[in-house]
């Protein structure tokens, strides 16, 4: 039975590797073909960031926020008007990121794409968007093999209206993990938001 188990693991695993190979092939095609970023897209204008490479989908408007692996195109997470948010199905995540490029300097690592681009926007550094809390930590890792002694810095979502505050969790677990340091933005009570998007937007309307 336990070797059946360990047939089946392998088995899926090296599906999974296909599929993720597929997709990475797939999602490169895709990058070619598409065309640069419209600045006046509905989601940069609200989010208030520049394109900075972005691409964007000639058929449904999808603005294409390119992931890699540190050397490679691996995914794509597309962005609509709307705000909607879709990865390509079967396509590696853990671990790849998306990369805004700096000066020599810090490494930041944030959550969602429109976070990196206001960090990168306001402080010149290099950011790898990790699009989500449970990503901080194995992109920071994967990023303090590359990057040797650099600072790393894990500029977290504070999720303070959600039970344990996941986004400050995890950025302290990450930070911790690879003798970083860590950062959430802070709100005044009764405002709104999370990441350092929001707090930028909510400066630019003068509510802070």
């Amino acid at each position: 039975m336990a070797e059946r188990v360990r047939q089946q693991q392998a088995q899926a695993r090296k599906q999974r590797k296909e599929k993720q190979a597929l997709v990475a092939m797939k999602v490169k095609t895709w990058w070619h073909w598409a065309n640069p970023a419209d600045p006046h897209h509905t989601y940069l204008q609200t989010k208030k960031v520049e394109s900075y490479g972005l691409r964007q989908d000639k058929h449904d408007g999808a603005l294409l926020v390119p992931l890699v692996d540190g050397e490679s195109l691996v995914n794509l997470q597309r962005i609509y008007p709307d705000g909607k948010k879709r990865f390509v199905a079967g396509g590696r995540i853990t671990g790849c990121y998306s990369a805004l490029g700096g000066a020599d300097g810090p490494l930041y690592v944030c959550e969602g794409w429109a976070t990196g681009a206001t960090i990168h926007a306001l402080t010149g550094a290099a950011v790898a968007c990790a699009m989500n809390c449970g990503n901080l930590r194995p992109v920071a890792e994967s990023l303090r093999k590359r990057h040797g002694d650099r600072m790393l810095i894990i500029a977290g979502d504070n999720d303070r209206f959600t039970d344990g505050n996941p986004g400050k969790s995890a950025a302290i677990e990450a930070a911790k993990a690879v003798g970083g340091e860590w950062m959430v933005p802070d709100f005044p009570d009764g405002l709104p938001g999370t990441d350092y998007n929001d707090r930028y937007l909510l400066e630019l309307e003068g509510r802070l």
